[in-house]
């Protein structure tokens, strides 16, 4: 198992309810259920893999996912949430990512 660690450098960015310590004591929270979940994922991506190579799987279509009426329902949304002026550009998104770097 692979544990990272990471440390929260800028707390100016908090909501002004948090505080430094709940932050941190979420994140050890996060850090600990994503731990618990290792043997689980490993476990499905082993059945993912002998899935594979037993051909029990197919490649992914694309035009299948343009026709699923699931994911036309999804995309609407996502359009009109960008009519309602609730989206975030990518471009907006990358540039907050080098700004904080």
């Amino acid at each position: 198992m692979v544990t990272q660690t990471r440390t929260i450098e800028n707390f100016d960015l908090l909501d002004e309810d948090e505080t430094e310590e709940q932050v941190l004591a979420d994140e050890a929270e996060w850090d600990a259920q994503f731990a618990a979940t290792q043997d689980g994922l490993k476990k499905m991506a082993d059945q993912v893999r002998a899935d594979i190579r037993a051909g029990r799987t197919a490649p992914d279509d694309p035009e299948e996912f343009e026709n699923d009426p699931r994911f036309l329902k999804r995309i609407e949304a996502a359009r009109e949430s960008l009519r309602l002026g609730r989206g975030v550009k990518i471009e907006d998104v990358e540039e907050q990512g080098q700004a904080a770097t």
